[in-house]
C-alpha cells in the first residue's frame, strides 16, 4: 500500500467473538479504535487494537436496559429474538443441518445496558471516519443512535442487513438503505454475495474535507 499519511478513526459495533479480517490485516491504518459488544469475549479486538477503547455494552437507539437473546452460537445472539418461522425456511430441518438449524436457539435471555453512540461520541474529542456494524438485526437502530454524527463525521459504513425478518421486529434492508441515502451515503460495494436473506454492504459519503480518508477506505476495500 506504500506510505500512508492518513489513518482512520473507527467505530466497531459487534466486536465480540471474532473480529473482521479486513481490519485485523489493516490494523496499523487505524489511529483510534472504539468497540462495543454485549458479549465480554473481546480478546481478539483487544489484541488487534491494544490501545483501543472497548465498551461491554449493546448499542441501540433507545438507551436503557433491554433483553439480549443469547443463542447457542454466540455470533447469532441479538437484541431481537430469533424468528423461528423464518429460520426454518432458511435451513432445512434434517440431521445433516442439525447444528446450523439449532445455532439460533435461545439458551438464555440476559439484561444488558444499551447506549446510544451519540452519547459516547459527544464526550470524546475524536472525529470518527468509519463504522463497522455486525449486530444481527440492529444495524438500523445503531445508525440512528449516531444522531448528527452520521452525517457530520462518518464517511464510511459497513453494514450487515436483512431482507427478511430472521429476527422479530427488525428493520429490513430498505429501511437502512433509505436512512443512509438520506444522509448522503452511496452504495459502493457488496462485500458478500447477497442471499435471499441477508447481505453485507459498504457505503461511502463523499466529503471534500475527508477525501484522503475516503481514498484510504477505498484502498482497504479494494475499490
Amino acid at each position: 500500500m506504500g506510505i500512508v499519511k492518513e489513518k482512520l478513526n473507527i467505530i466497531d459495533v459487534g466486536c465480540g467473538q471474532s473480529l473482521d479480517k479486513i481490519w485485523i490485516k489493516n490494523n496499523k491504518l487505524v489511529n483510534f479504535y472504539i468497540g462495543f459488544d454485549a458479549d465480554d469475549n473481546v480478546k481478539e479486538a483487544k489484541k488487534t487494537f491494544p490501545n483501543g477503547v472497548i465498551y461491554n455494552n449493546a448499542v441501540f437507539d433507545e438507551e436503557g436496559i433491554h433483553n439480549f437473546y443469547v443463542c447457542n452460537r454466540p455470533q447469532c445472539s441479538s437484541l431481537f429474538p430469533p424468528n423461528m418461522e423464518e429460520v426454518r425456511k432458511y435451513v432445512r430441518k434434517d440431521k445433516n443441518n442439525y447444528e446450523k438449524y439449532h445455532r439460533v436457539d435461545v439458551k438464555k435471555i440476559k439484561k444488558v445496558k444499551c447506549i446510544r453512540l451519540d452519547t459516547i461520541l459527544s464526550n470524546l474529542e475524536v472525529n470518527f471516519d468509519f463504522i463497522k456494524i455486525d449486530s444481527q438485526g440492529a444495524d438500523y437502530n445503531i445508525l440512528k443512535s449516531l444522531g448528527k454524527y452520521l452525517e457530520t463525521q462518518l464517511v464510511g459504513v459497513q453494514t450487515e442487513v436483512y431482507f427478511r425478518s430472521m429476527y422479530e421486529g427488525i428493520h429490513l434492508y430498505k429501511d437502512t438503505k433509505k436512512l443512509l441515502i438520506s444522509k448522503g451515503f452511496k452504495l459502493v460495494k457488496k462485500l458478500t454475495v447477497p442471499s435471499k436473506w441477508h447481505g453485507e454492504y459498504l457505503y461511502i459519503r463523499e466529503d471534500i474535507s475527508k477525501k484522503d480518508k475516503i481514498k484510504l477506505i477505498k484502498r482497504i476495500y479494494k475499490i
